[in-house]
């Protein structure tokens, strides 16, 4: 975790610095006493459910039988991540901004709910970033499961794997017109992709990577949380294997300033 945590703080110079002020939350689950006694009595029950968030799309809304001190810590992690904008988070920075009375099963259950696991940290779902449509949010998602799967991406090759889509397959099934496929190819762009990738991601040589370093510790510590993150990610995998399958039959690029450029049409 302390490769993460380190590399987390070495990135703040990336962020606006009203992101950067942190102060412990004021929340505590003694505020709900009548809830209190409860909590093991739920955490069994939506143990499978509440990580299962992950999995889903939609929104962090949580159901109503759950008790209000779960609906209000989900709410204020949501909101946590959402003021990072997309920006991948250690879990021992979110744990440092929780009172220690909060157990660490109830805070990743509510860190589930709102964001994924990539390489051990956390990053906001792709449902809750407010992309423009859902052209861009799936070139975020496809992203993000090629830095869970290799730890870098090359944005020449994602680049061409959005262009190419419609030639190669169609409408992305093997049948229809392609028109779907079209819109793909004049929605993502050079400058989609660079911005998505900025704002994660960080230039090496051999392509982008997560800005900060990945955290193997979490993972280690918390196997069944990082199971029900792979799920979601093999779930997402098999919705978007065109892309995927795309980027990965390109050899290598060289990722140049000069390349994207020309790509992007600035040249």
């Amino acid at each position: 975790a302390m490769g993460g945590s380190v590399g987390y703080v070495k990135s703040l110079n990336y962020l606006p610095s009203t992101v950067i002020v942190d102060s412990v939350e004021d929340f505590t689950m003694d505020q709900y006493p009548n809830e209190h006694e409860a909590k093991h009595e739920h955490e069994h029950e939506h143990e499978q459910t509440d990580l299962g968030v992950a999995g889903t799309t939609t929104t962090t809304t949580t159901t109503t039988n759950e008790p209000e001190w779960k609906k209000e810590l989900t709410s204020r992690v949501a909101t946590l991540l959402q003021e990072r904008g997309g920006f991948p988070i250690p879990y021992s920075i979110i744990r440092s901004r929780f009172q220690r009375s909060i157990p660490d099963e109830a805070l990743i259950e509510a860190i589930s709910a709102s964001a994924v696991l990539v390489r051990g940290n956390f990053i906001l779902k792709t449902s809750l970033m407010a992309l423009s449509n859902v052209y861009v949010e799936n070139t975020r998602d496809v992203i993000l499961i090629l830095m869970q799967k290799y730890g870098v991406v090359q944005r020449v090759k994602l680049y061409k794997a959005f262009q190419g889509c419609n030639v190669i397959h169609g409408n992305g099934n093997g049948n229809g017109n392609g028109n779907g496929d079209n819109d793909v190819a004049l929605i993502v762009t050079m400058d989609v992709i660079n911005s998505l990738l900025d704002l994660m991601g960080r230039k090496t040589m051999n392509g982008v990577e997560m800005k900060i370093d990945d955290d193997l510790m979490f993972e280690s510590q918390y196997p069944d949380v990082a199971k029900f993150h792979a799920m979601y990610w093999d779930r997402k995998e098999k919705e978007l294997r065109r892309y995927i399958r795309l980027y990965e039959e390109q050899d290598d690029v060289v990722d140049t300033n000069e390349l994207s450029e020309m790509f992007s049409g600035k040249r």
